[in-house]
């Protein structure tokens, strides 16, 4: 799921994805290097479930795609 961080002139932190839902996120939460407008990928897992290998799989290739 693709989304924004939104930024507001008080710190606030939101994240808006693309339906144009939002939510409130702790800005301690986010990557320092994240900036107001900056593209994010989002991915939920189940917490305390076995994922089977082409979930983890796909998972991991997510989390290390760094794009240059």
């Amino acid at each position: 799921m693709d989304g924004t961080v939104v930024i507001d002139n008080s710190g606030k932190c939101r994240v808006q994805i693309l339906n144009g839902d939002s939510f409130e996120i702790d800005k301690k939460a986010l990557p320092e290097s994240l900036e107001n407008g900056d593209s994010i990928k989002l991915m939920l897992v189940p917490v305390g479930e076995a994922a089977d290998q082409s979930q983890a799989r796909d998972l991991l290739n997510e989390l290390l795609y760094i794009e240059a």
